[in-house]
């Protein structure tokens, strides 16, 4: 939450990325990667963990980049 010009409190989206493509929203986690050969934001899902979230975001991008991939598991 922020501060409004008033004081008050007010809601905001809650953005939290820890880890490589995802990210935490409004309770559940977010999943996407750039396709930088068509210049795209692909949308991989959303999951209720952060483990789920990371190795979806790994299987994409080993398909995509091959062993020059940046991923949260080894």
């Amino acid at each position: 939450h922020a501060l409004s010009e008033s004081g008050e409190l007010k809601k905001t989206r809650i953005y939290f990325k820890p880890i490589q493509g995802c990210l935490l929203e409004q309770g559940t986690w977010e999943v996407a990667h750039a396709d930088w050969m068509n210049g795209q934001k692909v949308y991989l899902g959303s999951f209720e963990n952060d483990a789920e979230a990371a190795h979806a975001y790994d299987a994409a991008a080993k398909r995509l980049f091959g062993e020059f991939a940046f991923v949260n598991f080894q």
